[in-house]
């Protein structure tokens, strides 16, 4: 899926939702941040450096999409976290190999496997408890389990972990179809479902850029 076919399968998203369901239609930050996403999304899956420059772009747009619904911490994931480690991930994936070329997709040991799911665990209870203290917040504990395993997601995509894919698939992408419908955003509940459907396939496409290098 390239930049063009992105913005493609967004046009068909708006011009069914014009048709068939009208009340429903998406904002233009939302098209916009939609596409960007797509975008960032598969030029992960072929590990493709500009992956996270694009995702700086989406993540900034994102934001003021989560603002806008009271999505607290997925608005303060996307600008203050996302933003920043995608611009190291960057640099972690160009630099961060032998000798300083790039960086090559490897696996967690079940030790790091175990330590990345206790940590996604606890950090969902402090971003729970920091998160309710706001009278506009919504779904709490909902909202920071995405959140805590986005980041989650993301530290172990900019150092080439296989395992980054299974975060992405089941704790944020199927969690967040529902998170958005109960939040009306629509649009970003048919994204998660295709990102479900695109994390199925980056994890096959790393699994394999793994086993290939250790065969």
């Amino acid at each position: 899926m390239t930049a063009a076919g992105s913005l493609g399968l967004c046009a068909a998203y708006v011009g069914g939702a014009r048709l068939w369901a009208p009340e429903s239609m998406p904002k233009a930050l939302e098209v916009v941040g939609t596409a960007l996403s797509f975008w960032s999304v598969w030029l992960s899956q072929r590990r493709n450096v500009l992956a996270p420059l694009v995702g700086v772009l989406a993540s900034v747009v994102m934001g003021f999409v989560f603002y806008g619904v009271s999505l607290v911490g997925q608005t303060m994931l996307q600008w203050v976290y996302f933003v920043p480690i995608q611009l190291w991930t960057w640099a972690s994936w160009t630099r961060g190999g032998p000798n300083g070329g790039e960086l090559s997709v490897t696996r967690l040991k079940l030790r790091g496997r175990i330590l990345a799911v206790a940590l996604t665990c606890a950090l969902t209870g402090v971003l729970g408890v920091v998160l309710d203290v706001r009278d506009d917040s919504r779904f709490v504990y909902w909202d920071a389990s995405i959140a805590a395993s986005s980041v989650m997601a993301l530290y172990l995509m900019s150092i080439k972990k296989v395992e980054a894919w299974w975060f992405w698939t089941i704790p944020i992408d199927l969690s967040a179809v529902g998170l958005n419908l109960n939040s009306g955003t629509y649009m970003l509940s048919v994204l998660y479902g295709i990102f479900f459907v695109m994390g199925c396939f980056g994890w096959h496409q790393w699994h394999r850029a793994a086993a290939w290098r250790t065969a």
